[in-house]
């Protein structure tokens, strides 16, 4: 039997970068932090009784901070008229609720209000990674 051979890193995000699949916005209102929010591709259902959702964040992600304060989280599911905010969003700027994107409702409930779907949701038990 022939092994697999392992690529690098790099390798295998490029690789991975070029499948398809949608893009969610994770947001959330923590305590101290205000509104914080991330591009998630890593975005599943789980189960429909009880409904429940997996979005996988990075545990060095400042949302994830803000998620675990709250308690729950918002989940805008994004379409291709949203590529500007998807750019944003994927980036480490902290200052993502200003300007232009002040339809994000950084006051209540950060959600986009045109997104293909919406869900505020409330967090699970964390199911820790490596």
């Amino acid at each position: 039997m022939k092994r697999a051979r392992v690529v690098s890193a790099n390798k295998f995000w490029t690789v991975l970068a070029r499948f398809p699949s949608g893009v969610t916005l994770v947001t959330a209102r923590g305590d101290c932090g205000g509104a914080r929010g991330l591009t998630v591709s890593a975005f599943c259902s789980v189960s429909l009784d009880p409904p429940l959702v997996v979005a996988s964040v990075a545990r060095s992600a400042r949302t994830l901070t803000a998620i675990q304060e709250a308690g729950r989280f918002e989940i805008s599911h994004l379409g291709e008229q949203h590529r500007a905010v998807v750019s944003l969003f994927a980036t480490k700027r902290t200052d993502k609720f200003n300007g232009e994107w002040t339809a994000l409702v950084p006051h209540v409930f950060p959600v986009l209000p045109d997104a293909l779907f919406a869900m505020e949701c409330l967090r699970a038990p964390d199911i820790p990674g490596r």
